[in-house]
């Protein structure tokens, strides 16, 4: 099973060429194949800009109030946690020992300190009021980072935690267990296994449930709310090899490509499916990001560099390292693709986070039309960080800005021209749809082809 997500890897700022003189003709194009420029600037690790659904306590938070790890004064009492030494935090403190006492005491089953602390190191980082943050256990972990690969043993199915809180279904495998069994875009979980998932405040968790042994079945119970109707499929479990690009194309000078998901390697790729659509007379491009979730910086970063002129990207402020963070993501000079290249680009509700980055800030530069209705809004990253232990924590480090200026956290791109599908086809994935069907497909050639 497929999560919005991205793999770690090292980001490094791009660091701009000089800007080309005003009313100069832009370098020659890139080469399909050439990398961004790594910059000299900071790295980040893992950074992403995704829709995943990802109080770190350490020494030196401040002096004076001290938590012993051991009670057993046969142990060394080495292990600490340090707090700023205010009345608030003594208060709080103590009332961490009052609750553990009752716990200890009066709970259902008997709790061993060890569980005790594993509910607080998970609440500690999921309820802190921003639901891109939040732990994962080394086994969610484990199968989270599998799923990035592009290779796992599941349903195949991409999911993402909505606006309402449900896990709802954002693509289907063509041909694979989840299709098969009869799952389709737009359907909400309910259940695996018969334990109610409608809770969860993180996709990881349900993809750390839905997946397992290739052969092994999983009961799933969705709503579909297209119709209302609720529904138990039986699906058996099978490799998955997930591809995060689609491309054909549509006319003579309009090509087509589907971006499903931000994964790793996807620059390269991307880059070669253009320059591929080009010698086959390509002069526009429609870009389809309904759907997408989302994943790395880099990757999209990469892929911006491609197709703008010198410029910003995003400009981004956070907190990194204790410190503030304000800097910007900028494309150098060259471009591998003609100056008076246009893009339409498809979005919708499922839209969210790098998808968002890429479309609004082709919009800013001037090149891109947006069709369909209004995205999902995620305008801040977030960073994993592993633990020792193979457990690990998203971080939500950073809100980032179009080159406007503006940030769509919770507010999401208004299209230009706002289309609806059709209500019987609603919650199809593009590669689904007829094209008869596909309103929003079909409003975007419209526009290429009366460009000048």
């Amino acid at each position: 099973m497929d999560q919005q997500s991205t793999p770690e890897e090292t980001f490094a700022f791009v660091e701009p060429d000089a800007a080309p003189a005003p009313g100069s003709e832009p370098a020659s194009p890139k080469p399909a194949g050439r990398q961004p420029r790594q910059s000299r600037g900071r790295l980040f690790t893992a950074v992403l800009v995704s829709v995943v659904v990802t109080f770190l306590v350490a020494g030196g938070l401040g002096a004076g109030v001290t938590i012993l790890v051991y009670e057993n004064a046969a142990k060394p009492a080495s292990t600490t946690l340090s707090f700023d030494d205010t009345q608030a935090v003594r208060d709080r403190l103590a009332k961490i020992t009052e609750i553990r006492s009752y716990l200890k005491a009066d709970f259902l089953t008997e709790l061993t300190d060890e569980q005790i602390l594993d509910a607080m190191i998970t609440g500690m980082v999921d309820d802190l009021g921003n639901k891109y943050t939040f732990y994962m256990g080394s086994e969610d972990y484990a199968q989270w980072t599998e799923s990035l690969s592009g290779k796992y043993s599941g349903i195949g199915a991409s999911v993402i935690l909505n606006k309402d809180g449900y896990v709802q279904v954002t693509d289907v495998v063509a041909g694979g267990p989840a299709e098969k069994a009869g799952m389709q875009t737009g359907d909400l979980f309910l259940t695996v296994d018969g334990t109610d998932v409608t809770g969860l405040k993180d996709s990881s968790t349900l993809a750390s449930k839905v997946k397992g042994l290739e052969g092994t079945v999983v009961v799933i119970g969705i709503e579909r709310p297209s119709t209302g109707e609720k529904i138990d499929l039986s699906i058996t479990r099978a490799t998955i090899v997930s591809d995060p690009i689609r491309s054909r194309m549509l006319t003579d000078t309009v090509g087509y490509i589907q971006i499903k998901e931000f994964s790793s390697g996807l620059d390269v790729e991307f880059r070669s499916t253009i320059a591929d659509l080009i010698k086959q007379g390509a002069k526009n491009f429609v870009f389809d990001m309904r759907y997408n979730p989302g994943g790395s910086a880099q990757e999209v970063i990469g892929m911006l560099d491609y197709l703008l002129p010198y410029g910003t990207i995003a400009s981004i402020k956070g907190r990194q390292d204790g410190k503030v963070l304000d800097d910007s993501w900028t494309s150098d000079s060259a471009m591998g693709v003609p100056a008076g290249m246009k893009y339409a680009i498809l979005v919708n509700g499922s839209t969210a986070s790098a998808a968002e980055l890429f479309s609004g800030c082709l919009r800013d530069f001037g090149k891109a039309y947006l069709i369909g209705t209004t995205t999902y809004g995620k305008g801040s990253g977030t960073i994993t960080y592993p633990l020792s232990d193979g457990s690990a924590i998203n971080v939500t480090t950073f809100k980032y800005y179009l080159p406007s200026g503006i940030c769509i956290e919770g507010t999401g791109l208004t299209p230009d021209k706002v289309v609806e599908l059709p209500s019987d086809v609603a919650d199809q994935s593009p590669e689904h749809l007829a094209f008869d069907k596909d309103t929003q497909l079909a409003a975007a050639l419209d526009y290429l082809v009366a460009l000048p």
